[in-house]
This record gives structure tokens, C-alpha cells and sequence, in this order.
């Protein structure tokens, strides 16, 4: 069996597993106890302590292969404890002292998981390593070919005492994630278990959530749990104090976790899982904690894509954080500094239209800018106050998402809101000469906030005077050219730089790091065409890259790959002297940045750091390193 990644959004992904049957997940697993005796012995075996709910007369939940509608589905076979099969570690030295039912097994079948029969505490965390060496020291050949082994890992804070880097065995294909179940209400603890699996497990391992209700299948599959079950359906018709945990649950049937699941699968295919994961945290207080943590404490980052052509729709505060949003803030803080041709800052209010400039209110601002400085327009930069973004330079108003998110206009903001706006105005003043000029043309939280910061950074700033007034009033407009008229009528601008010119080096930074747009685009390219339909820039009559307006970044040539070498972390190692075909698979990747995210234009190279090609990534950094199967890099350019 071997798994390939189709698409990402932040640790969720749609996968194909390859086999002698194929499926795709996320999926729905059938589970059933198969040890040679019958079920009711078994759930009654006073040896045996529930994974699912240890406080209910030791019972456990599972299905039975009688469910033979869902025979299709992935089945995941679960093996008694060691004590249950009245062994020991000891006893271990082969795979049927594992799996007591091996042999009856029909090898053909590619679809049947085993979990491992590590059933903590039975097997004590003390006997940990010794377990592990002996799993390590089975015969890996037979293993690979009989079985797909799912490691259960408990869900206990003794756990996180384990090393798991030293598990070896190939065979291991999933992590069962233990009574997973038992942390849905303590959402950091269980978002710090769920890292700790991801520490160890490679993007190739399917994570396997068991007894998880319905409810929960988006948030966790934007987490990265590719499989679920339904035994938290026996959980609650046995056991009614589950009845009252979640409100969607009541109800459910196996068609509800099937129509969730499709759900979950479609909103991973169009691009907005995390919409939808926010609409089902929405019902549940631990779940809405469980996305709020994961902002900040799970890598959600670098596995988003780095555009879409979906709108963002910022309804509540967990928008504010979401990945997208995050990622351009941090890398306008780390990666946007102000031209040096620049003279003043003019602060805008953003506008429900996107691009802003594309607006009627910004069309009456920029007539107003342009009738007040004249022939010093194209040195006064102009930087848009905006929520969820913060800031948003006018060079980067295309830039997914700054031209992509839409936010319902109360007039009131939140505390996470101006706090934001509050830290990225700060870091913007630090770039700033302490003379240039301010200019803000504002009203409301957003004049409100640029005084203060400018305040408490000792900066002045020139307020338009009646907050009251419509911004686009014939007065308003009128009193911005007049300030900007007198603001600026002593300052004698050095040579003019191409305001394009400017634009493409700005979304170079952005895209390729700090430094990049520089040593990308030299003063004496030729820029044709326009920002709204798209520009194509060529050096020495060669084409070196072109801006496309629907993502707001740049797609490079090989001119453009060589210009970037040493000044651009977007690096993908090729193992390799030649690459055939418009596709470079995983397998072949030997190195990736880590920060590189899905849909990020990237420079591939040999082991001799010599160019070899210009692509867009498949995948993130870290999964282009570890997938040992799928696609990797879409071919854009190659050197012949």
C-alpha cells in the first residue's frame, strides 16, 4: 500500500492510496475484533479494558462484518491484547505471536488494516522499548507483504515521554490515535497529542481517529486525520450519557457520518475545508477552542496554498487568524519595506471592492492624491488599514489575499482586530524614515488607532479634521488635496523610479524574500501591458517573468531562476542530472525549504546547486522531503 498526496489545506489532505484496491481519503473504516472467538466473549472478557470508554462496564464498541453495505470501505481488523492471547513480550518472535489469525487471513486483500495489539496500559509504558525492538526485530518482508500495521498510541500525558523516532519497522502504514475520543473535550491537550504524533509520523502515514462523532470529521480532517469510524454510534445507542455531549449528534446515523465525509471531501477539493470546520465549531464550544489553539499551535501554515481563486470570508474572530491571513501579515512584517523613493505615506481605508483601486471610493481618493501632489504623486506610497489584514501596501493590493476576503462592515472591531492593526502600523513606523510624512485620510477605529500608534511612536501625523464626514465628500476630498498640497510643497523628489517598476520588485519581496525584487528585476527591463490584465517583463530581449493579476505574484522564467539563485529560499534539490516529462514526483526530491507552501513558484536544482528548472510546488516543503510517492513539482521552465 502506498499513499500519495492530491491536494492540501492546512494539515487536511485528500490522499490516494495505491494498492491492489484503490480509495481516496479522507474515509470512513468498517472495524471488528477478528481473534478467533466470538464477539460476545470477547466484550466480556473481564481482562479487557475498553479503549473507548473505560467507565462502562469494561465494554468495548465495535462493528461487525455483518454490516455488508459498507463492505467497500477500508476495514481495520483489531487483535486482542497480549495478556488476552496470555502472552508476553517474551513471547513475541514472529508475526503470528502478533496476530493470531494471520494465517486465515486472504493476503489479497490490500484494504484490511491490523492495529497492532499494544493496548497500554497492558503493555506498560516501562516496556516500551523493549516492545519496539521486537516489533523492529520481526521479519520485515513478511510483515510488508501480509499486513498494514496501524500503531495505536494512547492517549495519555505519559506519552509524551516516548521516543517514537525509534520505530523503524516499514510496515507500519497508519497511527491508530488511541482513545482519541476521550480528549474532544480538552482541546489543548488534545492539539498537543495530535503534534506530537506529527513530530514522528511522515505526511506518508494515514492517522486513523476512532469513536469520533460526526460533527467532528471537518475539523479533524483539517488537522490531518485521514480516518474515521462509526463506533461512536455504539457508543451513544449503549451508553445514553454520550447523548448529551454534542447537539449534532443526537441523530446520527451511519448516512449523517457519510454525508459529512462528503461534505468534508468536497470543501477539501474547492479549497475552503477550513469554512467549513468553522461552520461545525460553530455548535460546540471545545470544538471552536480546538480551531482557536490550532492557529497558533499547529503548522496549519505552510500546507495552505499560497493562492486560491476563492474568496475569504472573515465572519468571526477565528477568521482573524486563520493561516492565509497570518501568512500575509507575517510576511508583509518580515518582507515589505517601503521604497526608498518614498517620501510620505498616505493611510487609506480599505473598501468592499477588490482590488481597492479598483473601487469607486479609492478612483475619488486617487483623483484627490493626484490633484494635490502633482508631479510628487508617484513618491507619496499609499498603504490601505483593512481587518483581518491589518495593512496592506497599495503594491500589494493583488496579492491573494489582500484582493480575495470580504468582511461584514459593523463599524466595530474587535480587541484581536486592533491589537493586530496596532502591532503591524508599529512595525511599519520602524521601517520608516522619522521624517517622511504622515498622512492619514481615515475615520472611525481606523483613524482612531493610526493617532495612537503614532503617539506612542513620537510620530506626527496629519488627521483629515472632521471624522464625522463622509470620506468621499466633495469636502473631504477637497481638504485631502490641500494637506497633501501643503504637506508636502518643500520636498524636492530625487530621479523618478517607474512606479512598475517599483510594483514587480515589492511582489518579488513578498513572494521570493527580502532582497529578491532587486536582484530579479534590474532597472533597464522592458515592462509591457497593465497591472489589471497582467504585465510581461523582458531583460536583454529575453522573457523573464510576468505578474498575473488573479493571484497578484509573479511566474518566472529560467532568465529569472538564475537571476534569484542566493537570494530566494524557494529551492527544491533534484536527484538528478536531467528531468524528462512536465512533472518532477516526490520521490525523486532529495531537499525543500521548509516555508514552501502548495502553489509556490520554485527554482529546482541538482546536488551542484546548478539550475535545472522553474516550477510551482505541489506540495509544502516538508512534504516534497518526505512523500515517497506522488507529484511533486509542476514543470514550468526547463533547462534543455
Amino acid at each position: 500500500m502506498e499513499f500519495e498526496i492530491l491536494k492540501s489545506e492546512g494539515l487536511g489532505r485528500i490522499g490516494y492510496v495505491c494498492g491492489k484496491q484503490k480509495f481516496t481519503t479522507p474515509e470512513l473504516i468498517t472495524t471488528r475484533f477478528f481473534d478467533g472467538m466470538d464477539k460476545e466473549s470477547f466484550l466480556h472478557n473481564n481482562t479487557y479494558r475498553s479503549t473507548y470508554n473505560p467507565d462502562s462496564n469494561n465494554s468495548a464498541f465495535v462493528l461487525t462484518k455483518e454490516n455488508k453495505d459498507l463492505q467497500s470501505l477500508p476495514s481495520l481488523i483489531i487483535y486482542p491484547s497480549l495478556q488476552m492471547q496470555c502472552k508476553s513480550l517474551n513471547d513475541i518472535s514472529n508475526s503470528i505471536d502478533l496476530f493470531p489469525s494471520l494465517a486465515n487471513l486472504n493476503p489479497d486483500n490490500d484494504n484490511l488494516y491490523h492495529l497492532i495489539p499494544w493496548d497500554l496500559p497492558l503493555v506498560h509504558l516501562n516496556e516500551y522499548d523493549k516492545y519496539l525492538s521486537l516489533i523492529n526485530g520481526l521479519e520485515q518482508s513478511e510483515l510488508v507483504n501480509k499486513l498494514n500495521l496501524v500503531l495505536n498510541i494512547p492517549c495519555t500525558r505519559e506519552i509524551f515521554e516516548l521516543k517514537l523516532s525509534d520505530i523503524e519497522v516499514p510496515a507500519i502504514k497508519g497511527v491508530c490515535l488511541g482513545d482519541i475520543s476521550s480528549l474532544l473535550n480538552h482541546p489543548a491537550l488534545l492539539l498537543q497529542y495530535l503534534n506530537f504524533i506529527r513530530l514522528w509520523a511522515p505526511p506518508n502515514i494515514l492517522l486513523y481517529a476512532p469513536g469520533i462523532p460526526s460533527s467532528y470529521i471537518p475539523l479533524l480532517v483539517y488537522l490531518g486525520i485521514d480516518l474515521f469510524d462509526l463506533n461512536y454510534q455504539k457508543m451513544i445507542s449503549i451508553n445514553s450519557s454520550h447523548q448529551s455531549s454534542i447537539i449534532l449528534e443526537y441523530d446520527a446515523t451511519k448516512d449523517t457520518y457519510v454525508k459529512v465525509l462528503q461534505q468534508t471531501k468536497l470543501a477539501l477539493k474547492n479549497g475552503n475545508l477550513r469554512d467549513l470546520a468553522r461552520i461545525f465549531a460553530n455548535s460546540y464550544p471545545p470544538m471552536k477552542a480546538l480551531l482557536r489553539i490550532a492557529d497558533s499551535k499547529a503548522n496549519l501554515i505552510n500546507n495552505t496554498p499560497i493562492y486560491s481563486s476563492r474568496f475569504l470570508y472573515c465572519t468571526d474572530e477565528t477568521d482573524f487568524t486563520r493561516p492565509e491571513v497570518s501568512r500575509f501579515r507575517k510576511r508583509v512584517r518580515d518582507r515589505y519595506i517601503p521604497p526608498q523613493s518614498h517620501l510620505g505615506i498616505i493611510f487609506l481605508p480599505c473598501s468592499a471592492k477588490k482590488p481597492y483601486s479598483k473601487s469607486k471610493s479609492h478612483k475619488l481618493f486617487m483623483y484627490s492624491i493626484r490633484r494635490g501632489l502633482k508631479k510628487k504623486r508617484h513618491f507619496v506610497g499609499e498603504v490601505i488599514l483593512t481587518s483581518p489584514l491589518s495593512i496592506v501596501p497599495r503594491d500589494l493590493e493583488y496579492t491573494y489575499p489582500a484582493a480575495h476576503y470580504d468582511i461584514p462592515v459593523t463599524g466595530e472591531w474587535s480587541e484581536i482586530e486592533k491589537n493586530h492593526l496596532r502591532e503591524d502600523l508599529s512595525d511599519l513606523l520602524q521601517k520608516l524614515d522619522p521624517s517622511i510624512p504622515l498622512v492619514g485620510h481615515l475615520n472611525g477605529i481606523e483613524r482612531a488607532i493610526l493617532k495612537e500608534v503614532c503617539e506612542t511612536n513620537e510620530r506626527r501625523v496629519y488627521l483629515n479634521p472632521d471624522e464625522i464626514s463622509p470620506l468621499t465628500s466633495r469636502k473631504t476630498l477637497k481638504t485631502l488635496s490641500g494637506t497633501l498640497r501643503d504637506v508636502f510643497e518643500d520636498i524636492s523628489p530625487s530621479p523618478k523610479i517607474p512606479s512598475q517598476l517599483t510594483f514587480l520588485r515589492i511582489i518579488a519581496d513578498y513572494q521570493f524574500g527580502k532582497g529578491a525584487g532587486v536582484a530579479l528585476i534590474p532597472d533597464d527591463v522592458r515592462i509591457t501591458g497593465y497591472k489589471e490584465l497582467g504585465l510581461r517583463v523582458k531583460y536583454n530581449n529575453n522573457h523573464l517573468l510576468t505578474f498575473r493579476p488573479e493571484t497578484g505574484l509573479l511566474t518566472i522564467s529560467l532568465c529569472a531562476g538564475r537571476r534569484l539563485l542566493g537570494h530566494t529560499k524557494n529551492v527544491v534539490v533534484f536527484h538528478g542530472k536531467q528531468i524528462s516529462g512536465s512533472t518532477i514526483f516526490a520521490k525523486g526530491i532529495i531537499d525543500a525549504h521548509s516555508e514552501i507552501n502548495p502553489n509556490e513558484e520554485v527554482l529546482i536544482v541538482d546536488s551542484d546547486e546548478q539550475l535545472m528548472a522553474t516550477g510551482t510546488s505541489y506540495l509544502s516543503g516538508e512534504a516534497l522531503v518526505k512523500m515517497n510517492r506522488g507529484k511533486g513539482i509542476k514543470i514550468r521552465k526547463k533547462v534543455k
